[in-house]
C-alpha cells in the first residue's frame, strides 16, 4: 500500500469511523495486515 493510500484510509477512518464505510476500510486494512 502506498503512503498516499494509507493517508487516505486513515482520513476515511477518522471521518467515517462511525459509518459502515469506515468500518469496512478498517476491516480491509486489518485483513491486509497493515
Amino acid at each position: 500500500m502506498t503512503s498516499t493510500a494509507k493517508t487516505t484510509a486513515r482520513h476515511a477512518l477518522v471521518t467515517g469511523g462511525g459509518s459502515g464505510v469506515g468500518r469496512a476500510i478498517a476491516l480491509a486494512l486489518a485483513g491486509a495486515g497493515v
